[in-house]
């Protein structure tokens, strides 16, 4: 609801700390909805509802997970897209394009040693 987004800059220090975060983590009941749960991990749906100060009651409407069958699978682009998404902001820009090269040429290495040294974050 602040960012637009969850991803790995809302869930990562020092945005865990961050007092508007907190606050509205605070204001946030999840329920598990019995209807939803009894499809999973078939199908993976959700809800939002939003209860507002003045008594106002928004509601989502059923959502699925993006590329839920019989949606079409992702492409690779996407897949690229979503993976440097996740993974920049943990191990930077150069290392993921390096893991996004070296799986690329997965099939042409004889094995995993350099993706899997490429993929280790070093604290």
């Amino acid at each position: 609801m602040i960012d637009g987004e969850v991803g790995p800059r809302q869930v990562l220090p020092p945005r865990l700390t961050d007092p508007a975060l907190l606050a509205l983590a605070d204001r946030v009941e999840p329920v598990v909805e019995p209807r939803y749960e009894a499809e999973f991990p078939a199908k993976a749906y959700a809800h939002v509802e939003v209860c507002t100060r003045d008594g106002r009651r928004l509601v989502s409407g059923t959502q699925e997970a993006r590329w839920q069958p019989p949606a079409a699978p992702p492409t690779d682009a996407e897949l690229q897209t979503k993976f440097r998404w996740l993974v920049e902001p943990v191990l930077g820009a150069a290392r993921a394009g390096q893991i996004v090269e070296q799986v690329a040429g997965l099939h042409r290495a004889g094995d995993a040693g350099d993706l899997i040294a490429t993929c280790v974050v070093r604290a």
